[in-house]
């Protein structure tokens, strides 16, 4: 699913046939929430993004809000679990668009 612009984006990094990848999209799109999804397998600009958001992890999936690093699928799943994945746009109580 691809971001439209906005004030936050969110940016998921996956590789080609991942299973937790796929669990975290479906926790992603449960929360109603919009995401690029950037393949870092196959393409080499991609993984040297990865590679500044992601300090030194070297796992997927892994989630990027605004550039900062939110965590891998554990970390999502506690989000969904708390009911936090869902705010996780939310600077007030709006969600920008696109987020």
């Amino acid at each position: 699913m691809k971001a439209s612009p906005s004030r936050e984006r969110l940016v998921l990094y996956v590789t080609s046939g991942c299973p937790r990848c796929a669990r975290a999209r479906a926790l992603l799109a449960a929360a109603g929430l919009r995401w690029e999804e950037v393949a870092i397998d196959t393409d080499r600009a991609a993984l040297r993004a990865f590679a500044r958001v992601a300090r030194g992890r070297r796992t997927v999936p892994q989630l990027a809000r605004d550039g900062q690093l939110v965590g891998d699928l554990e970390t999502l799943e506690r989000l969904a679990r708390s009911g936090r994945l869902a705010r996780l746009c939310s600077r007030s109580d709006q969600r920008p668009t696109g987020c």
